[in-house]
């Protein structure tokens, strides 16, 4: 067009997105993402999240807002996924590790001890140790686990009406060796007193619980698996 004069008129016109609001949305955008990790403190489900504190009212940036440790129920909710296939944190499914020895000794101690020998005359007491780990990986979206225990249990025989003690050592237990587990066996009372020949047959019967401890142990195996 023309002004009054009737020189030419050029009209500015001015982009709708300018270059300085892309990069303010695009901070901002930043900003407001979370990133969630776990944490190697107390418990099997222990979380700290950071996020950006944002904007005050002013524009300017407030910058990292200090780590928060999210509560019980909070961890829990973000440990599930909705695919069963690794926590929420890990939507890519890329690697999670999660220990779970703390629920292995427990149900190791409640499948072990309940073992019943086909000879009537042994039983097992209780788990007198239980050292090792077992842990779920999340690997490209699919879930492996392993464990691996040494683990002592504690037996009582009755031999000629003679109460025997002895413990029943399971040297290594693995996914890799459930086939073909080893077994130390052995009294541990005073054989002079009750007799060689007792504490034989005491151990002898006491060999007898390692059939159903595989068992008990491969029941176990299961379980990890479809936790």
């Amino acid at each position: 067009g023309h002004n009054q004069e009737g020189g030419e008129r050029t009209k500015v016109i001015r982009p709708t997105s300018p270059r300085w609001a892309i990069q303010v949305s695009q901070r901002r955008m930043e900003d407001e993402r979370m990133e969630t990790k776990p944490s190697d403190e107390k418990g099997e489900l222990s979380y700290h999240y950071w996020k950006r504190g944002g904007h005050n009212q002013e524009g300017d940036d407030v910058g990292l807002v200090q780590p928060k440790k999210l509560t019980h129920d909070e961890a829990n909710l973000l440990h599930q996924s909705s695919s069963g296939s690794g926590s929420l944190w890990n939507a890519a499914g890329t690697f999670e590790e999660v220990c779970v020895t703390k629920w292995a000794k427990g149900r190791l101690e409640d499948l072990l001890t309940q073992v019943q020998s086909k000879d009537p005359h042994v039983t097992i007491e209780r788990i007198k140790e239980c050292n090792g780990d077992a842990n779920l990986w999340i690997v490209r979206g699919k879930k492996k686990c392993g464990f691996d225990f040494e683990i002592t249990l504690e037996w009582t025989a009755n031999v000629q009406g003679e109460d025997i003690n002895g413990t029943i050592k399971i040297l290594e237990a693995s996914p890799d060796t459930l086939d073909e587990l080893e077994f130390e066996v052995k009294a541990i009372d005073n054989e002079r007193k009750q007799g060689k020949h007792l504490h034989t047959e005491a151990v002898k019967r006491a060999r007898t619980l390692a059939t159903k401890l595989e068992e008990a142990l491969n029941a176990f195996y299961v379980e990890l698996q479809n936790k």
